[in-house]
């Protein structure tokens, strides 16, 4: 939970209730790290979804053109130069109020002040206040202020507020935000004195507060890191000695029992090693000579198995050939059988003996007949092995998608999927989808910018988001460093949960 003190609390109550129901503009000042900012987040958090918010961080060296033309590309209005005035447009295209913020506007010249103050001043006298101004700085603010025509001739359009130091006994609570704990343990971790003096350090200042207490902090958490590491050296070094004087004390005592055992008993180690010698020397020797017998003794064998080999290779060529000449004399002997009775049916079909040789040319036809159908039978089944079936692809079903159910473009689909407690920097939000890519184009993020739709009372708003941010100190960062490379644009902290509800209206 946010920490907001009792001061701050009751000043944004009745701001809130400014923004969307009076008609004045407020202006809220204060010291150097009293928190105007975070009241502005604060501020900005309560009113998202109920207003269209403007958040600009003022520059010196802001002109009153780029002023109109950043509070028109973030209220979604466009960039392009028309003669009808800011309310009007807010009145014709948005439908609520839209809320514009400027932080730190005493670094705004004039120009750009006097500008602010003729718009509150129309709105006002016509009652019909479109866009809410909050302005916050320095003191110098209210002094800057008072030397417009506007203000001066109409005193009564702008209400300030001034921001106080904390109370010492709002020290606590303060504490307990910035390190992210609660109350119980920052009274466990901090006697009454010590919150006592930070509070004097700061001044009743929070960012005063939170710098003394993040140093206080570093300082001891570095002194304990020193101690343990100390320690611990200390520690490895004792065990380092005392392991080293134990193992070499082992090494060489057994390296002393080696050489008394060598000396001791040298005349037997000289006996022994002499009688291995002569062993294995006789040992070789028979091993030899078994060779040399075994060999003699295979000799024979080996030709007798090789006669045999031959032998019985011999036998299996006369039996093979044997058995394809009493083959070949069957086939023969059956050809001239069929012959034989094929002419003799003939012979008695016709009943004459003079048309043997017309018999002979028909057996001859025959033969040729029944070669060409064996060979075309052939040819029919190498075909038939040569040819591969083709195969049937079964068709892809069409799925429906659950995102054309939707209607919903990628760009929406990937902010869906963002997390509740996640954050975005938003640049701009424009009437038409040809203008919000025009813008994305030229931009040298848009590598990294989404655009998602919004409803409005005719059709939808386009708006500009990038980044994807755990917390809001990480967008609050790289958002001042986008401003400080001047990039097309102001860029304002959102919330991933009011995204994903106004892409979640769409559908």
């Amino acid at each position: 939970m946010s920490y907001v003190s009792l001061q701050k609390s009751q000043l944004l109550d009745s701001i809130e209730s400014h923004v969307l129901y009076a008609d004045l503009c407020c202006v809220v000042i204060g010291n150097e790290g009293l928190g105007k900012t975070f009241f502005v987040e604060q501020l900005t958090q309560r009113l998202e979804g109920k207003a269209y918010l403007s958040q600009i961080q003022a520059l010196p060296e802001m002109t009153l053109q780029q002023l109109e033309k950043s509070i028109c590309l973030q209220l979604g209005l466009g960039w392009q130069e028309t003669e009808a005035k800011l309310h009007t447009r807010i009145k014709e295209k948005l439908d609520q109020r839209g809320l514009l913020v400027v932080d730190d506007a005493h670094l705004l010249s004039l120009a750009c002040l006097e500008y602010l103050m003729a718009l509150v001043h129309e709105q006002f006298t016509q009652k019909a206040t479109t866009l809410y101004i909050v302005l916050t700085g320095l003191s110098d603010l209210a002094e800057k202020l008072n030397q417009t025509d506007s203000l001066s001739n109409n005193p009564n359009i702008c209400a300030v507020f001034e921001l106080q130091a904390i109370e010492a006994n709002e020290t606590k609570q303060l504490i307990a935000y910035f390190q992210a704990i609660d109350e119980v343990t920052v009274e466990t971790l901090y006697d009454e004195q010590k919150l006592h003096y930070f509070w004097e350090l700061s001044q009743g200042r929070p960012a005063e507060l939170k710098y003394q207490l993040e140093r206080w902090l570093s300082q001891t958490s570095v002194k304990a890191k020193v101690t343990e590491d100390e320690n611990r050296h200390v520690e490895n070094n004792s065990k380092e000695t005392s392991t080293q004087k134990y193992t070499k004390s082992l090494v060489y005592a057994l390296i002393a029992i080696i050489l008394i055992t060598v000396l001791i008993f040298q005349k037997d180690i000289n006996k022994a090693i002499e009688g291995n010698e002569s062993e294995n020397i006789v040992l070789k020797e028979k091993k030899d000579s078994i060779k040399n017998n075994l060999s003699k003794i295979n000799e024979p064998s080996k030709k007798v198995t090789e006669e045999v080999n031959q032998s019985t290779l011999l036998l299996s060529q006369e039996n093979r050939k044997s058995k394809e000449q009493t083959t070949q004399q069957e086939s023969a002997q059956q050809k001239e059988a069929l012959s034989q009775d094929f002419v003799e049916s003939k012979i008695t079909e016709g009943g004459h003996k003079d048309n043997l040789e017309e018999v002979k040319k028909e057996i001859t036809k025959k033969d040729n007949k029944d070669s060409l159908l064996v060979v075309k039978k052939q040819n029919v089944q190498n075909t038939k092995e040569n040819i591969t079936p083709t195969e049937t692809k079964p068709k892809p079903k069409i799925v429906l998608d659950k995102q054309i159910k939707l209607q919903l473009t990628s760009d929406e689909i990937a902010l869906s999927q963002y997390a509740d407690t996640q954050y975005t920097l938003q640049w701009v939000a424009l009437s038409s989808l040809e203008a919000a890519n025009q813008y994305r184009e030229k931009h040298p993020l848009k590598g990294n910018m989404l655009i998602f739709r919004r409803k409005k009372a005719k059709g939808y708003l386009y708006l500009i988001v990038s980044g994807q941010f755990n917390n809001r100190d990480d967008a609050e960062h790289t958002r001042i460093i986008y401003l400080k490379r001047a990039y097309p644009g102001k860029a304002w902290i959102k919330s991933a949960k009011s995204v994903k509800k106004e892409i979640s209206a769409l559908q």
